[in-house]
């Protein structure tokens, strides 16, 4: 009864902690992308074919599925990723204690939760990792036990990680698919019927995509494009990435000899690691290195060796200097960007002058559509040169001119440019800049009026 209470007590002290870090989080502009797009589901828009993205559909419809049990804003969204960024952080115990039981597992899935207290959390990054973490709890119980349930539930929740995101879904059931593959060559009493219900697991939820969507359409929005595209404005170093490739290959070869269940983990760390190339950033790569924290007890506990153990220090302190930081410097408990003067006057503003049905918010200012309540009154979230092609600018144009929004907000951040390439000349902007009139400008914001 007492460690019922203790287990119990725990959790409930997980929940609090991430409550207190991310109740009120302030609005992000990469959690406008899901929120927008859970707004145009909520207003009957089809993804896709009446709004574009280049991410898989699963977060915009789990955000929008509460829009309609509650109501549209960001207090729900927000409530709704709390409590998905606690599952994952039991899944990483439940995880850890799988494996092996010891004093110290308690404390990773809190640094798990601390390492991620700057970074947006309404985000399909979140959502597809607690899936993926919770895939590799039931794989690794498939393969402990034996058991041909487990081997469907964690197929079955890496193919929604699929439909959540794409590219690192994919990689994560390629990487589980191989191993599975391999471990029943070398293993005669594992047999086949687990790789098949680890595979009809994965199609289940994938195969709904094709129940709605042509192969073609999903094919040109979220693979074509992005791998076309999204090279072009994300200029990030690969440093940080190879430090993690480093601590990789560490693990790797203190673990080479031991159980399966750990090599399991390591081997789908790896390719977890590939998926971020694309955007090696501190976000990208620690939201995808659970793997690395479950190991991280393992190692801590079973090593009596002083370098490894300050390694592991090393390595938790590196996942939580942006925490550090951001602690340190921008985190008030329980704020919302709304009590922030400049945003409320700009907010007073669009109310009272920013009239109808429509509005035009960029070129990365996703997250004004829903807080105004008001549609983008072009088919896209967000703009962006080098990313977004002339041929979609001249569409957002049309758009633009048809649906004639009495406002259009234009926001130039100081690194716009060093983040995304982006300069502001191209055909809608300009547009905008030389048919409306500026009325309003205050910091990056910048409001043209009719």
């Amino acid at each position: 009864m007492k460690k019922l209470f203790k287990k119990y007590f725990y959790y409930l002290f997980l929940l609090a902690l991430i409550f207190f870090l991310f109740y009120k989080h302030r609005l992000n502009a990469d959690e406008g992308v899901i929120l927008n797009g859970a707004w145009n589901l909520f207003n009957k828009r089809t993804l896709y074919i009446d709004f574009f993205e280049i991410i898989a559909p699963g977060s915009f419809y789990l955000i929008n599925l509460f829009f309609k049990l509650f109501s549209p804003n960001y207090f729900i969204a927000n409530i709704v990723s709390l409590i998905i960024l606690w599952l994952g952080s039991l899944g990483i115990y439940q995880s850890t204690n799988l494996i092996q039981k010891n004093k110290l597992n308690f404390l990773f899935p809190i640094f798990f939760i601390l390492s991620l207290a700057p970074f947006p959390i309404i985000n399909h990054n979140l959502y597809s990792t607690v899936l993926l973490i919770w895939s590799s709890y039931f794989f690794i119980k498939g393969i402990k036990n034996n058991s041909l349930k487990s081997f469907i539930i964690s197929g079955f929740l890496g193919g929604l990680s699929i439909i959540f995101l794409q590219q690192k879904g994919i990689a994560f059931c390629t990487a589980s698919f191989i191993f599975i593959l391999f471990f029943i060559l070398k293993n005669k009493n594992y047999y086949l019927k687990n790789i098949l219900g680890y595979c009809v697991g994965i199609i289940i939820p994938v195969i709904c995509l094709f129940l709605k969507w042509s192969p073609n359409l999903l094919w040109k929005n979220l693979i074509v494009f992005p791998m076309l595209t999204y090279w072009e404005v994300n200029q990030t170093s690969f440093l940080l990435l190879l430090s993690f490739f480093l601590v990789l290959f560490y693990f790797f070869i203190y673990f080479i000899k031991k159980s399966i269940l750990i090599k399991y983990l390591l081997f789908v760390q790896f390719f977890l690691l590939l998926s971020t190339i694309p955007l090696p950033d501190y976000y990208h790569l620690i939201i995808n290195i659970f793997p690395l924290l479950i190991l991280s007890s393992l190692l801590l506990a079973n090593n009596n060796n002083k370098m490894t153990k300050l390694l592991i220090i090393v390595f938790i302190f590196i996942l939580n200097i942006p925490t550090f930081s951001y602690l340190k410097n921008n985190y008030k408990p329980f704020y919302s960007c709304k009590k922030n003067p400049d945003y409320q006057e700009l907010m007073v503003y669009i109310e009272k002058k920013c009239e109808g049905k429509y509005i035009y918010s960029g070129p990365f200012l996703p997250n004004l559509y829903l807080e105004t309540k008001k549609l983008s009154a072009t088919p896209f979230g967000l703009l962006i040169e080098n990313q977004s092609t002339d041929e979609q600018y001249n569409e957002a144009l049309n758009y633009f001119k048809k649906n004639q929004p009495t406002c259009a907000v234009l926001n130039y951040y100081d690194n716009m440019y060093i983040k995304f390439n982006s300069t502001g000349n191209n055909v809608l902007e300009n547009y905008i800049k030389n048919n409306y009139k500026l009325e309003y400008q205050k910091n990056n914001f910048f409001i043209y009026h009719q």
